[in-house]
């Protein structure tokens, strides 16, 4: 896994990946943490997870995902960049948890549908209650493995 400092979403914008992930709960809400920065960079991507349903318990595991034209944000970059809304958690609030089976499934299923691609992910979890990063990077080391993939730390 390639760790890299910076800010994910002028990396992204640049077009220096083709995927990014990000963790979502299954209720429909982006308002927190990195998932408040995709909605307000991503506008699209709150769109996508509103079509899945409110409180759907079948999306762990599952993602969500949406195309955004880089052009958007420098008319230089004619690209496409795919965002995914991870569905790995589904309680809200100051109590919750990430769900590993579904951080499991999901990044299964990044594997067989976007290998070859350059994926990237800030550190998925980070704000729930029974967060591990040596777990999260355990998970998702074991599921992309062979693939292109990087870990962003934010540097601010």
């Amino acid at each position: 896994m390639k760790v890299i400092k910076g800010d994910i979403i002028s990396m992204v914008q640049n077009g220096d990946f083709d995927v990014l992930v990000h963790g979502c709960n299954c209720f429909n809400n982006m308002n927190l943490g990195f998932a408040k920065k995709i909605k307000k960079e991503f506008p699209v991507s709150s769109l996508a997870d509103e079509k899945t349903g409110y409180g759907k318990k079948y999306k762990l595991g599952t993602y969500s995902g949406c195309l955004v034209d880089l052009r958007e944000f420098d008319y230089r970059i004619n690209k496409k960049i795919i965002v995914l809304n991870a569905y790995i958690q589904y309680t809200l609030g100051d109590g919750s948890t990430l769900n590993y089976l579904a951080l499991v499934k999901v990044f299964q299923k990044i594997k067989k549908n976007f290998s070859g691609k350059k994926i990237v992910f800030p550190l998925i979890g980070l704000e729930l209650k029974n967060f591990s990063a040596s777990k999260v990077c355990e998970i998702i080391e074991k599921e992309l493995e062979g693939e292109d993939y990087s870990l962003v730390i934010d540097a601010v």
